[in-house]
């Protein structure tokens, strides 16, 4: 997964790419001479990427920056979930309990335990409600939920990985309630994201759309990329 570079200001995207050209460490007072800015302008530029592990700081008198890659990134992002993920499929009981806490972790075992799941969660959704799913049909209380939610205000988007006269009546419905739908070829992966701050990963069949295991996250950084995800299949996704 990339990371979603519109989340950073100018400031820092210009940082960042000279500390790529330069790619070696390069102190606050270079960089602002490079770019004509101020140090304190170069060290808030160096914060917010810090905050998406795009830059290493170098201890030392003057401190110095250099630029990772975004893989690097990525991975310095996710090496420490990672790592209390692989926990949860420890034997041992605490262990798992204790990760089991810190994401919010829990298992998914059908399609349908999924749908109720996360309907239950878009009651008390308060902006936005993301899904990817296989475009087959669903239970009339989900929609009638969802038009609920879009009546407090929430965003409902949906992009479908089926489009065809099966469906056609069904989805053209939806859009006429206020959903935004697109459609994307199989992804072979169900998603849910609400509100950021929680995500449903459910394995999708296309020979068999009732089938589905996954898991469920309520931990806001792993729903916030998974969010960026969505919006880059939605702007590559098809208009319907």
């Amino acid at each position: 997964m990339g990371l979603n570079f519109n989340l950073l200001s100018s400031q820092a995207l210009r940082v960042y790419k000279t500390l790529l050209e330069r790619g070696q460490p390069t102190t606050a007072k270079s960089l602002g001479g490079k770019l004509n800015i101020f140090p304190n302008s170069v060290y808030r530029a160096v914060k917010e990427l810090e905050e998406h592990s795009l830059v290493e700081i170098i201890n030392g008198r003057p401190l110095r920056f250099q630029a990772r890659s975004a893989d690097e990134a990525v991975d310095q992002l996710f090496f420490p979930y990672r790592e209390r993920f692989l926990k949860y499929f420890s034997t041992d009981k605490k262990i798992r309990t204790s990760v089991e806490y810190d994401f919010g972790v829990s298992f998914i075992h059908s399609r349908n335990e999924s749908i109720e799941r996360s309907t239950e969660d878009l009651k008390s959704a308060k902006a936005e409600y993301f899904l990817i799913v296989s475009g087959d049909e669903v239970p009339a209380e989900v929609i009638l939920t969802n038009k609920k939610a879009m009546g407090r205000g929430v965003d409902i988007r949906i992009i479908v990985q089926r489009f065809d006269e099966g469906n056609k009546e069904m989805i053209t419905n939806w859009q006429r309630l206020g959903m935004g739908v697109r459609f994307s070829p199989t992804i072979e992966t169900r998603v849910t994201i609400v509100d950021s701050k929680i995500v449903y990963l459910v394995s999708y069949d296309p020979k068999d759309y009732k089938k589905g295991v996954g898991v469920r996250f309520a931990y806001q950084p792993v729903a916030s990329l998974m969010r960026d995800m969505f919006m880059q299949k939605w702007r590559e996704a098809k208009r319907i």
